[in-house]
């Protein structure tokens, strides 16, 4: 199992991509993701994971992209539809540094 770091892009920006860390931890959770941790409300989340990284990729877009969409259809009013947040995946390497 490898350890990984999710960067999202533009969340909690100036008040759009709102996306609460309690929430970010859930939805890793809720992947299989292991050992879930967020730090501040960045968009950063560090994880362990047995597949690979185009999976994790692959499988926290359409996560977030399905939140953003369940989350508008409650707001019930129209908006310019904005991009979920992409995810960059990297693997945690244990020589930090070295």
């Amino acid at each position: 199992m490898g350890a990984f770091v999710a960067l999202l892009r533009a969340v909690n920006v100036g008040g759009t991509g709102k996306l609460p860390m309690s929430d970010l931890k859930d939805i890793c959770e809720e992947l299989g993701f292991g050992a879930v941790r967020t730090y501040i409300a960045s968009g950063n989340v560090v994880f362990t994971f047995g597949k690979s990284e185009a999976a994790i990729k692959t499988a926290l877009e359409k996560r977030l992209q399905a939140g953003r969409r369940s989350r508008a259809q409650r707001r019930r009013r129209n908006v310019t539809p904005r991009r979920a947040p992409r995810p960059a995946i990297a693997t945690a390497t244990t020589s930090a540094g070295r």
